[in-house]
């Protein structure tokens, strides 16, 4: 028994363990299988481009010639009989794969910049449903922290109403309280439930707590690095892709040259002989000018792609450190100004109560209202972590 016992808990040990918010970032950059899959994928254009300046393979032939059917085998019948061996091959020309080569980097660099933008979306949503996790297991403290309180109440309020100073109404209403404060717990449970969900979907992992502690004490310094973004790193490299596009479609106004080389042998009656062609497309449809027309409007089109997500991403980091910056603000008015001021109050209520000289819906009110401004303050901390951690994705490509 002792045995099984141990064994279970190495395995709930090995399956999800405490850690900090950094550590499982950390853990998520190097074990996510998302992350894997485009790594995966950039390895693929690594290969692309090894393949991209590769002449194609060339084509051998091997045959027989002027066959007759009465006498298949005999091959000197007449001098257009012949064995033969040819052997044929593309040869590239006019810079074509070296536009090619170019055009597989750019595929790379491409590959690269939606793998560090997965990171940058990976480790900004960790970091959002962590802060959201510790603020709601500080939210069912605090509720915890009142259920306690609220069952001390209503032992008091059984006790004056029993000595005949309060009517039955007194420990009904500590009661109705205790209740709305069970069903606030229950939301909170049911959401932490569903972050921690989420939080495994995204980590591939079962993480059994955070260590983390949130304060705040001052407004985070985020500096933002827009032009290094990999999204907008991408749509720049897209933008060279297009134009060496355009120019290998340029390049095919002058095609490819098949050479064919074949050697025919005949009876010993009739002399060997060689065979030599040359052979290409012809491009007299227009159909390269339509092409290289059609990537230089791709390459003319990344540079508005590239203005309109700048912009936006320049917004949206705007609005975020302004939402960070309010929230902090109504953060300090609640923790600071109001929720002191309220337990005070509280306290001087509590006392009066104790003694039967303050009727119980004042009290029970001022309770209240002490915890609504508890949990919004809680609400603020948690807006304020939320945009905080969004804002990590704009920060661009750690160097």
């Amino acid at each position: 028994m002792i045995t099984k016992s141990l064994l279970i808990s190495s395995l709930i040990i090995s399956s999800g363990f405490s850690l900090g918010l950094d550590d499982i970032v950390n853990d998520a950059l190097k074990n996510s299988y998302d992350l894997q899959k485009l790594n995966k994928n950039l390895q693929i254009t690594n290969e692309d481009i090894k393949l991209s300046d590769k002449w194609n393979n060339p084509t051998i032939s091997i045959g027989a010639n002027d066959i007759h059917f009465d006498t298949p085998f005999a091959r000197d019948k007449e001098a257009m009989q012949s064995n033969y061996v040819s052997i044929s091959q593309v040869i590239p020309i006019n810079g074509k794969l070296k536009y090619k080569k170019n055009i597989a980097i750019q595929d790379n660099n491409i590959a690269h910049m939606d793998l560090e933008n997965k990171k940058l979306q990976l480790s900004s949503l960790i970091y959002e449903y962590g802060y959201k996790i510790l603020i709601n297991k500080q939210k069912l403290a605090l509720i915890n922290e009142y259920q306690k309180n609220t069952k001390k109440l209503h032992e008091i309020g059984l006790s004056l109403y029993e000595s005949g100073k309060v009517n039955q109404i007194v420990p009904l209403k500590t009661d109705l309280l205790s209740s709305k404060l069970e069903i606030q717990k229950e939301n909170i449970k049911f959401e932490l439930k569903n972050l921690n969900t989420k939080l495994e979907q995204i980590t591939y992992k079962e993480v059994l707590g955070l260590d983390d502690s949130i304060e705040l004490n001052e407004i985070h310094a985020i500096k933002s690095d827009i032009s290094s973004h990999p999204v907008l790193v991408s749509i720049e490299y897209n933008k060279i892709k297009f134009n060496n596009l355009a120019l290998l479609e340029e390049s095919k106004k002058y095609s490819d040259i098949k050479v064919n080389l074949g050697y025919f042998s005949r009876d010993d009656k009739f002399e060997d002989y060689a065979n030599l062609s040359f052979s290409m497309p012809l491009p007299i449809y227009g159909n390269e000018e339509a092409k290289v027309a059609k990537a230089r409007y791709q390459a003319s089109k990344t540079q508005d792609d590239l203005k309109i997500i700048k912009t936006q991403f320049e917004k949206n980091f705007s609005t975020l450190k302004e939402e960070m910056k309010k929230s902090f603000i109504n953060y300090q008015t609640l923790s600071i100004n109001m929720i002191p001021q309220r337990e005070f109050i509280q306290k001087n209520i509590h006392s009066h109560y104790r003694l039967g000289h303050m009727k119980s819906v004042d009290l029970l009110s001022n309770i209240n209202e002490t915890i609504s401004l508890e949990l919004l303050a809680l609400d603020e901390l948690s807006k304020y972590y939320s945009a905080y951690a969004k804002s990590k994705y704009y920060t661009g490509i750690k160097k």
